[in-house]
């Protein structure tokens, strides 16, 4: 597979944004349940890309994170990682095979990561599953709706940019 130069510069520009908004999320909130922003521009990719870009920049995600968050070595960065595999994995059935817009993937894909952190965690705490699912339920359906509000915003805002215009030119 043949990746040019404009390819490499995108997908370092996306995977440099979902980091940054990662590494952002992680200062606000140290917990495990996060709003998951960065996945707008995952949801981006899918409908105006191809799945092996956002793919390549899933796995970017994930292995940045463990480093910024130093869970890379820990059973965390595990059920993280799987986590984000199973949100991807529903954001790509939903978009492909079911045709859905970005809200109408974001939110089972929300529910599937934040599904896997507690099912998770459940093997380490007995009974949280159980007495956290309801507030989680509803937090993915929020998180969801607003992650995939924010990339239909995206979106439209790139949706005018002339992809067969050169941006890396420099006029002087």
């Amino acid at each position: 597979m043949k990746i040019g130069l404009r390819r490499i510069i995108e997908l370092s520009l996306f995977s440099t944004l979902i980091i940054a908004l990662h590494a952002i999320e992680s200062l606000i909130n140290p917990t495990f349940f996060r709003l998951g922003l960065g996945n707008a521009l995952i949801l981006y990719l899918l409908l105006k890309k191809d799945v092996s870009s956002a793919f390549l920049t899933v796995l970017l995600k994930i292995a940045a994170s463990g480093f910024i968050t130093g869970s890379i070595v820990s059973p965390v960065f595990l059920a993280i990682s799987a986590a984000s595999m199973s949100s991807f994995a529903v954001m790509v059935i939903f978009i492909k095979v079911f045709r859905t817009g970005p809200i109408g993937a974001s939110v089972p894909a929300s529910c599937a990561h934040n599904a896997i952190v507690l099912i998770s965690a459940e093997l380490v705490i007995k009974g949280i599953f159980s007495s956290l699912f309801p507030f989680i339920f509803v937090f993915s359906i929020f998180s969801g709706i607003l992650t995939g509000t924010a990339a239909y915003a995206i979106f439209i805002s790139l949706k005018n940019l002339d992809t067969k215009q050169d941006v890396y030119k420099i006029n002087l």
